[in-house]
């Protein structure tokens, strides 16, 4: 991509990603957003998993479908920033 980028200007967009969802459900949520993007920072309380995941904006949507999948939308998700 890289020698092709001189000619065509080609650029991925990353996203930071906040995201909240219940304790009992972190574990497998980790495993996604590993899958995902590079897991920046995490959290575990006694009511809730928080993470920051770095990720291509492109995959955005397919994150959401599978974190509102996995916990029947107990989902809470909040971009810090775009690059």
């Amino acid at each position: 991509m890289k020698a092709i980028q001189p000619i065509i200007p080609i650029r991925v967009e990353k996203v930071q990603i906040a995201i909240k969802l219940p304790a009992n459900l972190g574990a497998k949520a980790t495993n996604i957003l590993r899958s995902f993007g590079t897991l920046m920072k995490e959290e575990w309380g006694s009511e809730n998993y928080v993470a920051l995941i770095e990720m291509s904006a492109g995959l955005q949507q397919d994150l959401y479908d599978k974190l509102n999948s996995l916990t029947h939308g107990q989902v809470e998700t909040k971009i810090i920033k775009r690059e």
